[in-house]
């Protein structure tokens, strides 16, 4: 019966540092998901801004054309 006790305490102690070591690593995975997150929030804006710059050069580009026939 002691056995038993000092086998379950055990049992506890290890779960305990797996629940540590788990909560540890989702804290880890939700800091990337913020970082990744705020990544693609500026790629999103960096997109935007290069697709305007785009179409007003094909809009200039289209506006000048006859100048170089």
């Amino acid at each position: 019966s002691l056995h038993e006790l000092q086998l379950l305490s055990t049992q506890i102690i290890k779960r305990q540092q797996l629940i540590e070591t788990t909560s540890k690593e989702i804290n880890l995975i939700e800091d990337q998901i913020i970082e990744l997150n705020d990544n693609i929030a500026f790629l999103n804006a960096q997109l935007k801004k290069l697709k305007e710059d785009y179409a007003r050069m094909i809009y200039i580009g289209y506006k000048t054309r006859g100048s170089y026939d």
